[in-house]
């Protein structure tokens, strides 16, 4: 089965507003940093929202357990002038050092658009970068026209369970590189309406 974080955790809640209309990037940021330190069990709790950004947001797993609970949010480009197809790169990048503890993004939604039209200004919804022998996990996550839904790379051992790919321009799932010493494990996921592809791997 899949590893859940129990309720004893420590919780923090973002400083972020979530009103669809601020600057959420440096709030944000600055939350992921502080969870990135975390030296006991922690999640970081986005109260339903939408979070607007104008760069990507980074996060570096820690040695010990993290979760990032979105509770349904979206989090979509906020950025200022007339927007560009790829003009973010992407909205989250997870960074997964071979020594992290568990982590978890849970119950999120990556709007790549921002716009009423198709407008793909994230080049991805999420890039995940590396593995670890603790349990990965990426449950009921939601990206929504985004030029590439997920985007992992060397990812041995995580799993995403009940994870969708929407309206993407180029590919929902693209799945590259990892020695494969644990499995990519996807269990109740897909990718619908994307323009290219639904899966891609090399």
């Amino acid at each position: 089965g899949l590893w859940r974080l129990d309720s004893s955790m420590k919780s923090i809640q973002t400083t972020a507003s979530g009103n669809g209309v601020s600057d959420d990037t440096p709030f944000l940021q600055a939350d992921l940093n502080q969870l990135a330190k975390s030296t006991e069990p922690t999640r970081l709790w986005l109260p339903r929202g939408v979070y607007r950004i104008r760069r990507p947001l980074t996060f570096r797993a820690p040695a010990v357990a993290t979760e990032i609970d979105g509770d349904y949010s979206a989090i979509t480009p906020g950025i200022l002038g007339k927007a560009v197809p790829g003009a973010l790169a992407s909205l989250l990048r997870l960074s997964v050092p071979a020594g992290a503890g568990p982590f978890k993004l849970t119950r999120l939604t990556l709007n790549g658009s921002g716009l009423p039209t198709k407008t793909f200004i994230a080049q991805a919804g999420i890039e995940v970068t590396g593995g670890s022998s603790s349990t990965m996990v990426l449950e009921n996550v939601l990206a929504y026209l985004c030029q590439v839904g997920y985007a992992m790379f060397r990812c041995d051992g995580f799993s995403a369970r009940r994870c969708r790919a929407t309206e993407c321009e180029r590919a929902g799932w693209a799945l590259s590189g990892g020695v494969w010493a644990a499995p990519l494990r996807v269990d109740e996921c897909s990718a619908t309406d994307c323009d290219a592809d639904g899966l891609w791997c090399a």
